[in-house]
C-alpha cells in the first residue's frame, strides 16, 4: 500500500546529526540454509515514519503516544516503515534524503533511535522496514510502484542500495533492533543473484532477524528465500467476487483456494506477515492494495476493514506463522493517537477505524 507523505508540519526545526551510531560488528554471521529462530510470535502494528524536521519534543510525543496506543491494543511489536527514494523506474540511484517540507522525508538514523528507545521502554520489539517510496516513480508513470523497477545497471543499483542501508543496519545493531527488512516489496529485483552477497555483508553488520519481504501475489514471489534471512509476506491478495457482506471465514476460504491453485506460497508456514491493510469501504476486498477509493462509488464501511483484519488473524494463526503486523497510522496522524470515532474524512479514512481496532485487540489478546 502506498502512503502519502504528510502536509507540512509547523514545528521547530532542529539540526540533528547524521553520524552513524556505533560500529559494525567485526564478526561474520555465518550463513546457513535454515531459517533464523526469530523468537516469540510477533503481534505487531506498522507505522509510517517520515521525518519532517520536527523538534525532538514533538517527535518524541508522537512516538510515545503511538507506542502506548499500539500497546493498549495488545501489540508486543512495532514496525517502523520509513521512506527511501530513487529517481525513476530505470534509475540506478537509491538514496535517503531529508529536506524539510518537501517530498523527501527519510528519517536520519538518530531520529529512528528515539522511537526505538521509546518502544523498547514500553516492552515492544522493533521491526525496521525501509521502503522505496513511490512519489518519483508515479511522477514519471501513473500507477508505477516499487515492485516494477528495472535499473539499467543492476550492479550499480545494488551498490547504491547497500550504501543507503548500511547506516540503518549499524543503527539497528547498536540499538538492539530485533527485526530489519533488508528488502520490502521489490518484486522485480527479488530474484537477482546480487542479494546473496549483500545479505552476507549485512549479516556481518547486523546480527538480529534479517527479513526478506515480498508481496503475496500471483507470479510475484516464486517462493524466494535468500540464505541468512527470514521470510516476510505482505498480504494484499485480493479476493475477487466477495460482496460487502462477506464474512472473515469467506475471505480466508478465498486465500486458501489461492494457496492451493493460482497463488501458492511454499514458505507460508515459515513466514511473518510484515504488512496488511485495507480501506474501510465497500469494494475494497477486490483491491486491498489501493490507497484511495471514491466514496461516491465505494461507501464508507467499517466492517470491511474489521472483517479483513479478523480474516488475516485467522489465516496467520491457522498457518502458525511467525507474526502479523497490521498497517496502522502514520506517526504524526492525530499526534500519534488512534481514532476514537469512525471517520471517513480524506485525512483519516485510511486510518484504523474503531471497529478494526476491536478486531486487532481480539487477535492479539483473544478478547
Amino acid at each position: 500500500m502506498s502512503i502519502p507523505l504528510r502536509r507540512s508540519v509547523a514545528t521547530v526545526i532542529v539540526a540533528l546529526s547524521l553520524a552513524l551510531l556505533g560500529t559494525a560488528s567485526d564478526e561474520s554471521a555465518a550463513a546457513s540454509g535454515a531459517l533464523p529462530n526469530v523468537g516469540a510470535k510477533q503481534f505487531g502494528m506498522n507505522t509510517f515514519v517520515p521525518y519532517n524536521c520536527e523538534s525532538t519534543t514533538v517527535w518524541s510525543q508522537y512516538a510515545s503516544t503511538q507506542v502506548l496506543a499500539f500497546k493498549n491494543l495488545g501489540a508486543n511489536a512495532i514496525a517502523l516503515a520509513f521512506p527511501l527514494y530513487t529517481n525513476s523506474l530505470t534509475s540506478n540511484a537509491f538514496f535517503a534524503k531529508d529536506i524539510c517540507n518537501t517530498q523527501y522525508q527519510s528519517p536520519p538514523p538518530a531520529e529512528l533511535t528515539t522511537i526505538v528507545e521509546i518502544a523498547h521502554a514500553q516492552g515492544l520489539a522493533v521491526f525496521l522496514r525501509p521502503i522505496l517510496y513511490e512519489t518519483n516513480l508515479r511522477a514519471v508513470k501513473a500507477g508505477a510502484w516499487r515492485g516494477i523497477i528495472a535499473p539499467t545497471n543492476t550492479n550499480l543499483w545494488f551498490k547504491n542500495y547497500w550504501n543507503t542501508m548500511l547506516p540503518y543496519l549499524q543503527m539497528a545493531q547498536t540499538d538492539h533492533v530485533e527485526h530489519f527488512a533488508i528488502s520490502t516489496e521489490l518484486q522485480s529485483m527479488a530474484n537477482k543473484p546480487n542479494w546473496q552477497a549483500l545479505i552476507t555483508k549485512a549479516r556481518r553488520v547486523y546480527t538480529g532477524d534479517l527479513v526478506f519481504s515480498t508481496n503475496w501475489a500471483p507470479d510475484e514471489h516464486d517462493g524466494i528465500h535468500w540464505t541468512g534471512t527470514s521470510v516476510g509476506l505482505d498480504l494484499y491478495s485480493r479476493v475477487p467476487g466477495l460482496g460487502t457482506t462477506a464474512t472473515p471465514t469467506q475471505i480466508v476460504a478465498g486465500w486458501t483456494r489461492e494457496l492451493a491453485t493460482t497463488n501458492p506460497f511454499p514458505l507460508v508456514n515459515s513466514a511473518t506477515i510484515s504488512e496488511t491493510g485495507i480501506l474501510p469501504q465497500d469494494g475494497a476486498y477486490a483491491q486491498p492494495y489501493t490507497w484511495s477509493l471514491p466514496l461516491t462509488t465505494n461507501p464508507f464501511n467499517q466492517a470491511i476493514q474489521a472483517n479483513w483484519f479478523t480474516a488475516v488473524c485467522s489465516f496467520f494463526k491457522s498457518h502458525d506463522m511467525g507474526g502479523v503486523y497490521f498497517w496502522g497510522s502514520a506517526i504524526y496522524e492525530q499526534g500519534g493517537a488512534l481514532l476514537t470515532s469512525p471517520s471517513e474524512s480524506a485525512d483519516s479514512i485510511a486510518e484504523i477505524q474503531p471497529l478494526a481496532q476491536q478486531a486487532i485487540r481480539a487477535c492479539f489478546t483473544g478478547q
